[in-house]
């Protein structure tokens, strides 16, 4: 099975999903996409919504259906408000929950506190949001990849490659009963073994032809401080742990 999975001269196995998790022939590909059973690789599926990070003129927030739907869940009652005028002058109650302070989105909502800073570092601290949250609830992280391409199968995705297979087993599972910024969380193990292999090279320098409709990782990268303080303090936190 190994030879059979590995081998670069079998015509029947799609070399795009082996190399990169994804094929954007999806299931209609000619060649077959084997799908691993256990892997170090997990890969979130159109995870990440880059538009959420685009400011307006106005500077307010560029927001999908998904933010539309959970800004109505937390308690956004403007239309209300506007539609229900007497009501509102006849009952107190119904004034505190019409006040425009109440209308604001929850707390926890990742996306509320970052219309003060650039978009660089809203990317920077999502990507801390999202490893601290996978590093701590399901193991030791070896890298994450967060992809910018806009074609359907990249779009979005994020990899996660972690020290053992039961730790990416379990942020699996688990995930896939999870949602993220009202949208549910579409999980999978990946059979991608080196994020190397996988990243368009000509990215990194600017000069892939195929632009954001590339078929490799073209991969949305941290500064190295970022990155290498989240590292960092993983290991420290590991380290008490042990």
């Amino acid at each position: 099975m190994s030879d059979y999975y590995g081998s670069r001269a079998n015509s029947r196995v799609c070399a795009f999903y082996r190399r990169i998790g994804a094929c954007r022939h999806g299931n209609k590909c000619v060649k077959e996409h084997i799908h691993p059973t256990s892997s170090y690789c997990v890969v979130l599926r159109n995870f990440f919504d880059f538009s959420l990070l685009k400011v307006a003129n106005e500077g307010t927030e560029v927001a999908d259906e998904g933010d539309k739907q959970k800004q109505q869940l937390s308690g956004d009652k403007t239309n209300e408000q506007n539609n229900d005028t007497e009501k509102v002058t006849q009952d107190t109650s119904t004034k505190d929950s019409t006040n425009p302070q109440n209308s604001e989105p929850e707390q926890n909502d990742p996306y509320t506190k970052l219309k003060e800073i650039s978009e660089s570092e809203r990317f920077n601290k999502l990507l801390q949001d999202i490893f601290a949250e996978l590093s701590l609830n399901y193991g030791f992280i070896e890298d994450i990849v967060i992809c910018e391409n806009n074609n359907v199968h990249l779009k979005g995705n994020v990899y996660i490659k972690f020290s053992t297979k039961e730790s990416a087993a379990n942020c699996n599972q688990e995930l896939n009963n999870r949602w993220y910024n009202g949208r549910p969380i579409y999980s999978e193990l990946s059979p991608v073994r080196s994020f190397e292999e996988a990243t368009c090279r000509k990215h990194d320098f600017g000069r892939c032809e195929r632009g954001d409709m590339c078929n490799y990782m073209h991969i949305k990268r941290a500064p190295p401080t970022v990155t290498n303080n989240l590292f960092d303090s993983q290991l420290v936190y590991y380290d008490q742990q042990a």
